[in-house]
């Protein structure tokens, strides 16, 4: 993650601070990163976090509101437009 600080706690707080940064007009945001450091942007409610799980935010506040999560078997039938 280019510009990303170290440590957990710190780590955690640039997270959650992109989730709440909107991305150029016209355009969307890809932060890709590791299960570790979702539950410390997210806490126990990330804990569950699954190998290739999309989570999808919309930027508001200080934090971006989680709106839904895509499991990787979903990602075929998407890539399809099915």
């Amino acid at each position: 993650m280019t510009g990303a600080p170290r440590d957990m706690e710190a780590l955690g707080a640039w997270l959650r601070a992109q989730t709440a940064t909107p991305p150029p007009a016209g355009t969307n945001a890809l932060l890709i990163t590791h299960s570790n450091y979702i539950e410390a942007a997210f806490g126990a409610s990330a804990a569950d976090v699954a190998q290739g799980e999309a989570f999808v935010f919309r930027p508001e506040g200080e934090r971006g509101v989680l709106l839904g999560r895509i499991a990787i078997e979903a990602w075929p039938s998407l890539a399809a437009g099915r």
